[in-house]
C-alpha cells in the first residue's frame, strides 16, 4: 500500500524497473497483513508480573477497539510464553514482549519488516525491570503537585502498571506500523486538557505515538474532577492513521489513499508532525510538548518544579531511601528545568521565522511579558 507524507506511517522505499527508459520510486507503508484467520499474537514473558500483564494488556484492547470500528474484529492476542521446548523466544519471526533484566527504564520496541512490501513480520518489544525508575523521575516532577501518589519514593504498583498501559499503547502502534508523530500533543487547547468531560472521550493527545505522557496542565484538584492525567487510549489521529493502513478499500486504491489523506486537511488533530530540523524548527513538533499554548505549558511546568522543590524534602526522608537518589534529586530537577526551556529554544526562533502560525498556535497577541530571567 502508497504511503503518504500527511499520514503518520512507517514506510520503505522502492524503485520500479518495469519501464526502463524511466524508473519510478516511492514509498510502500509498513503494515501488518491482518485477516481475521491471521491475527496478530504477541507472546509475553512468564517473568513479568501478573499486575504488568493486566497492563500491557488493556493497552492492546484499547487497539482492538479501533480495528473492531474498522471491522476486522480483534487482531491483537496476548499468550504467555508457550512451555513447548521447540518454542524459541529469540525467534525473529514471532512476536514477543520480554522482560528486560538490564539497567534499561524505557520501553523498546522494533520491528522486522520485508523491505520487498514493507509487511512487518513480527515485532520485539521490551519491558524493562526498573521501569520504577523512569516513574520517578518523571512522574514525581510533573505529577505530583496534581496527584499525591507521586510525593513519595516508594511508587505504588498502580501507578507503574498505567504508566505501563501509556508506554505499551505507543508500542503496540509502532508495531502495526504507526510512526511517531511528534505533533499529537500540540493538537487540544490548555481548556480542553483541563476538561473531565474532554480528556475521558479523547484523552490527553491526538496521537499516542508522541512523546508526551503525563497532562501537566491538570491543575490541583483536576484529579479529583475526573481529568484524565495519563496517555490511556489512542487519538483521533491514531484511529485515521489505522484506517489508512488497514481498511478495505475500493478497487481504485491510489484514488482512495488520496481522498482519505485529504480528509482531514487543516484539522490540527490529524496533523501528523515529524522532527524538525535544527534549520527550520516547527513549534507544533516539540519533544514532550503537551497543548496549543506552549507559554502555558511553560508556565505549568515551571510551577510544578517549585512545588516539588518546595515540598520534596518531607517526602524524602525515609533513611531507607537510597542516598544516591537523594543526593542526586537536585541535579534531577535542574535536569528537568534545562529541558523544558531547551524545548522552548525552537519555539522562540519560530516566533520570529513565522510568526503568524506560531500565534494562531498560542493564540496570544502578544509575548513581551513572558522573559526567561523573571521565570528563573
Amino acid at each position: 500500500r502508497e504511503a503518504n507524507p500527511r499520514v503518520g506511517t512507517g514506510y520503505i522505499a522502492y524503485t520500479d524497473y518495469r519501464n526502463e527508459k524511466r524508473f519510478k520510486k516511492g514509498y510502500y507503508v509498513t503494515r501488518r497483513n491482518i485477516t481475521t484467520q491471521q491475527p496478530v499474537v504477541f507472546y509475553i514473558d512468564t517473568l513479568i508480573q501478573d499486575s504488568w500483564v493486566k497492563a500491557i494488556q488493556k493497552s492492546a484492547d484499547e487497539w482492538n477497539i479501533i480495528f473492531e470500528d474498522l471491522g476486522i474484529g480483534k487482531p491483537i492476542i496476548i499468550k504467555p510464553y508457550e512451555k513447548d521446548s521447540t518454542f524459541r523466544a529469540n525467534n525473529p519471526m514471532i512476536n514477543t514482549i520480554a522482560f528486560l533484566n538490564n539497567n534499561n527504564s524505557e520501553v523498546t520496541a522494533y520491528n522486522v519488516t520485508d523491505l520487498r512490501t514493507g509487511e512487518i513480520l513480527s515485532s520485539k518489544i521490551g519491558v524493562p525491570r526498573d521501569l520504577a525508575v523512569s516513574v520517578r523521575r518523571n512522574g514525581v516532577y510533573q505529577m505530583a503537585e496534581i496527584d499525591p501518589r507521586f510525593r513519595t519514593y516508594y511508587i505504588a504498583d498502580e501507578v507503574i502498571c498505567e504508566n505501563l498501559t501509556a508506554r505499551m499503547l505507543k508500542a503496540f502502534g509502532l508495531s502495526l506500523g504507526l510512526a511517531t508523530n511528534l505533533a499529537g500533543s500540540a493538537a487540544y487547547s490548555p481548556e480542553e486538557l483541563r476538561s473531565p468531560e474532554f480528556t475521558q472521550k479523547y484523552g490527553i493527545t491526538a496521537s499516542v505515538m508522541d512523546n508526551v505522557l503525563y497532562n501537566y496542565l491538570a491543575q490541583p484538584g483536576d484529579k479529583e474532577k475526573g481529568v484524565v492525567l495519563i496517555v490511556d487510549k489512542p487519538g483521533v489521529c491514531d484511529a485515521f492513521t489505522l484506517k489508512y493502513l488497514y481498511a478495505a478499500t475500493s478497487e481504485n486504491e491510489s484514488d482512495t489513499l488520496k481522498k482519505w489523506a485529504m480528509e482531514h486537511d487543516g484539522d490540527p488533530r490529524y496533523f501528523y508532525g515529524k522532527r524538525s530540523p535544527a534549520y527550520a524548527t516547527d513549534p507544533r513538533c516539540q519533544n514532550y510538548d503537551l497543548g496549543n499554548d506552549p507559554i502555558a505549558s511553560l508556565d505549568a511546568q515551571i510551577a510544578h518544579v517549585k512545588y516539588v522543590v518546595k515540598n520534596s524534602p518531607a517526602w524524602f526522608h525515609d533513611d531507607n531511601i537510597p542516598n544516591d537518589y537523594r543526593e542526586l534529586f537536585p541535579d534531577f530537577v535542574y535536569l528537568l528545568i534545562s529541558e523544558v526551556f531547551i524545548s522552548m529554544k525552537p519555539t522562540k526562533k519560530a516566533m520570529f521565522l513565522h510568526i503568524n502560525r506560531y500565534r494562531q498556535i498560542c493564540k496570544r497577541k502578544s509575548y513581551k511579558r513572558y522573559s526567561v530571567p523573571s521565570m528563573i
